[in-house]
């Protein structure tokens, strides 16, 4: 049964994350900043410069391995002295020229946490063990995996070490050469558990490497296997993707927009030298490899803003600069990200659908492609199977990638190139699907904040006679030349519609709250916070009513500190009796009876900005022939100044305690008046008790 209203236009509209989400978004991401959708950043690199390990080393030594240090630094372990050095890019040379730390055997991997440097090191029985040292001192703190005296936990069974990672915690994760994939080690050193379970795994070669990103996510790179695999936090499996089959991988990291960087020893099947290759994190997809470096790659260390490659072979430290740009395709210039809508439903079958409506920013040498999809039903042949589109686009086992290329075969219409609105030109149908795709220059990216999809079709041709829409090609040529005039003044219908809005003080803000203010006679002073500035303009006219009197100063005060000020008329003066006191509000106040005094309580303001305000309060709208003073009153006693009892000034009873707020005064003893001589009591031998 029919229930939509084919006679009114209905829409559609996409403006959230939460909306934007549900469709599918490849290599795109929400800006909070922009509040809309743009191309994903990435991090990318320029070579900086390449070092000699071996001149570095007071004695030419040989580096084993390499890891992130404090400041931006890379701690080096040489193999001959078993010292780790730091490396100090911003000087080209070596932090400490005697190390930062004496390892107390062979080193072979090498990691570190804030305050903690750990390290895998080869003992004299052929057991390997994890070391903790104390960054700072250099001091060994805990061992695991012997019996030493600093041991903190025995070995784990099925202990055989072979990499070693630690997060911000301290909490170090140790790959295996045989079973299990990862151990882990708390900042204590006591073994917490193993990852992934100590069972067999058909697909699980024997060298393990590993890298922990800032989330807590652990992604282990098995490089027989030429396998990566994804733990979350808590260490459940996340996700299993096999490698390129062509890679020979050797090791492992990850930045902190959680891209994965994969190096290798020697080059791929059919490149001349080795290369690093970038996956996604949330996904293990491939992006391409990292174009600035050609080499091999032992160790791959980020550390702040630098990225350091290690190549064991050939003893060389390669520093690259971060320089950040947006992603894109492996070997091309022009970066891009696509956007696919879960269907819109007209409720109904056989509907024309209107037109398309973005809200975007564009900048230059940037541009959005549109498309549509029409039909009246959701299942269509993908995969060589009839599936839903709307399942499809939901299925998290499917990659993004893999999503993108097989929906390219849909029948989608024909793009527009940018636009701001678009007709639909095409057959009637209950569902609507848009597609958009996002080119960007290297650093920048469209914005789209907004979809609205607006139905039935309603053009202003149906205000036209008959005759003009005979003609099928006449009448789409007509069609499309109106929604010109339609786009027009539908802005316009549409501000005209929204324009009670801006005269809502609860609705406007910044500048244009003032300007607003300025239409009801307020002078909109700077020190007013917004929600004063609201409260006063809601309130302008009953002030306006008593504009110029003693209530008006008072309510527009209170409005401003919450609190009514105390006023003090001079011409009243006359009214006092006792001479005494009349001397002593004249010493305070004049006897000019054109001036009045007003008195804020010490906790009315908070500084003496607001001060300045209050009194430019007062002086847009006191009298104009008299004349104010403001008077902050403080919390002290002052013999012929503004104190007054129980305003500013309080008395009370001397206290016997001893505090914050107490005072010793000059010539006070404070004596104990317990007899002297009592054992276990007060008394001190040779103070004031002595044996006799």
């Amino acid at each position: 049964m029919s229930v939509l209203d084919r006679s009114e236009f209905h829409y559609h509209i996409i403006r959230s994350k939460q909306r934007w989400s549900e469709g599918l978004l490849y290599q795109l991401v929400w800006d909070d900043g922009e509040s809309g959708i743009r191309i994903q950043s990435a991090n990318d690199y320029a070579t900086e410069l390449t070092v000699d390990a071996a001149s570095l080393l007071p004695s030419g030594g040989i580096v084993t391995d390499v890891a992130e240090g404090p400041h931006g630094m890379l701690l080096i372990i040489e193999e001959t002295s078993r010292k780790v050095y730091a490396y100090n890019p911003i000087t080209g040379r070596l932090d400490k020229p005697e190390g930062v730390l004496y390892l107390q055997d062979a080193g072979a991997r090498l990691s570190r946490s804030p305050g903690f440097v750990y390290a895998l090191e080869n003992t004299d029985g052929d057991r390997v063990r994890l070391c903790a040292y104390a960054e700072t001192t250099g001091q060994p703190v805990w061992t695991a995996g012997d019996l030493s005296p600093f041991a903190a936990s025995e070995p784990p069974a099925g202990w055989s070490p072979y990499d070693v990672v630690s997060d911000e915690a301290g909490f170090c994760y140790v790959t295996q050469a045989e079973g299990a994939p990862v151990a882990v080690f708390d900042p204590g050193g006591r073994f917490v558990r193993w990852i992934s379970g100590q069972e067999k795994d058909t697909t699980t070669g024997l060298r393990l490497t590993a890298a922990i990103s800032g989330a807590g996510r652990l992604y282990v790179l098995d490089t027989d296997a030429k396998s990566l695999t994804c733990y979350s936090k808590d260490g459940e499996l996340s996700w299993r993707v096999p490698l390129l089959d062509d890679t020979n991988p050797v090791s492992i990291a990850v930045d902190d927009s959680d891209v994965i960087y994969i190096g290798e020893r020697e080059p791929s099947a059919g490149l001349q030298v080795p290369m690093i290759h970038l996956y996604r994190g949330e996904s293990g997809e491939p992006i391409g490899p990292l174009t600035t470096y050609r080499g091999a790659a032992d160790r791959i260390v980020f550390s702040r803003n630098n990225l350091y490659v290690f190549n064991r072979a050939a003893q060389k430290i390669t520093l690259l600069l971060r320089q950040p740009a947006l992603y894109r395709d492996s070997g091309s210039p022009i970066s891009k990200g696509e956007y696919i809508s879960r269907s819109f439903d007209s409720t109904e079958e056989a509907i024309r659908w209107h037109k398309l409506t973005l809200d975007r920013d564009i900048p230059e040498n940037t541009l959005v492609r549109v498309s549509y999809l029409v039909s009246d039903k959701r299942e269509f042949m993908i995969d060589q199977a009839d599936r839903s589109l709307d399942d499809y686009i939901a299925d998290a086992a499917i990659r993004s990638s893999d999503k993108v290329a097989v929906l390219q075969q849909l029948p989608w219409s024909e793009s527009t190139v940018s636009p701001r609105d678009m007709l639909i030109r095409a057959e009637p149908g209950r569902y609507l699907w848009v597609r958009m795709q996002l080119f960007g220059s290297d650093k920048d990216t469209p914005i789209i904040r907004g979809l609205r999809v607006d139905f039935p079709r309603l053009s202003y041709l149906r205000h036209m006679p008959a005759v003009y829409q005979e003609d099928p090609a006449s009448r789409d040529l007509l069609e499309r030349f109106l929604s010109l005039l339609e786009t027009f003044m539908t802005e316009l219908d549409d501000k005209i519609t929204a324009s009670p809005r801006w005269l809502d003080v609860d609705a406007v803000s910044g500048e244009y709250l003032r300007w607003l203010a300025t239409w009801i006679g307020i002078a909109a002073d700077p020190g007013w916070p917004e929600h004063k500035l609201r409260s006063l303009i809601k309130g302008m006219p009953e002030i306006h009513r008593m504009r110029g009197t003693r209530e008006g100063l008072e309510r527009i005060v209170e409005m401003y500190t919450q609190e009514l000020p105390i006023i003090i008329e001079n011409y009243r003066l006359q009214d006092i009796v006792d001479p005494e006191a009349k001397r002593a509000y004249v010493e305070l106040f004049g006897d000019d009876p054109y001036r009045f005094s007003v008195l804020l309580m010490p906790k009315q303001l908070s500084g003496l900005s607001e001060l300045e305000t209050i009194k430019r309060m007062i002086a847009s709208n006191q009298p104009a022939h008299t004349v104010s003073d403001v008077t902050w009153l403080q919390p002290w006693i002052y013999l012929g100044g503004y104190t007054f009892m129980g305003v500013n000034t309080v008395l009370t009873h001397p206290s016997a305690r001893y505090d914050d707020e107490s005072i010793m005064d000059r010539d006070t003893m404070l004596m104990d008046e317990t007899p002297f001589g009592q054992l276990d009591v007060r008394s001190g031998l040779g103070a004031d008790t002595r044996l006799i």
